[in-house]
């Protein structure tokens, strides 16, 4: 596997780009709900997977003053693209993007302090949706809604859960 260096990156929110004011983003970190099992003639407790992800959020911090940002505050489908540069062993550059849905759940403003002119807003967006992309090839998916998971970007591992339930 190569080592990847991350060269640049900027973001857009709900179609509003915000290239060089972005001092950083966290992609959401992706969990799956497991329920613990114990039953009789084991040594101990299992993990059964439930068909579900933890809560996902993702947290991006801009160097701005910006109206834009409060407005999609509480707003429950607001879009948010993150696109990157990448730099290979080999000096050639790979582009890695980040599609979330979801909602704006906290916007907060950093302490004022005289004279030093840097003033961030960090703001936290509750996900429902999340793609992540390399070379314009989705690497992997999930979409809390519609009930799917894509792990390898490609094979939706909830699939017959969705026929099981009836929903698919």
């Amino acid at each position: 596997m190569s080592n990847n260096t991350l060269t640049g990156f900027t973001v857009s929110l709900d179609g509003y780009g915000y290239a060089g004011t972005v001092q950083s983003h966290t992609p959401p970190a992706v969990e799956m709900v497991v329920q613990e099992h114990t039953a009789g003639g084991l040594a101990g407790t299992d993990e059964i997977l439930m068909n579900k992800v933890a809560s996902m959020e993702a947290t991006t911090v801009i160097k701005t003053h910006d109206e834009k940002l409060s407005s999609v505050l509480g707003r429950g489908d607001v879009s948010q693209k993150v696109r990157g540069n990448l730099k290979d062993e080999d000096g050639n550059d790979i582009a890695v993007m980040y599609e979330y849905r979801g909602r704006v759940t906290r916007i907060e403003e950093a302490e004022m302090s005289g004279g030093d002119g840097e003033h961030t807003i960090t703001y936290r967006q509750h996900i429902t949706k999340y793609t992540k992309s390399i070379n314009g090839v989705p690497v992997f998916s999930v979409d809390i809604k519609a009930v799917s998971l894509k792990p390898d970007g490609k094979t939706d591992t909830w699939e017959q859960y969705r026929k099981n339930l009836g929903i698919g």
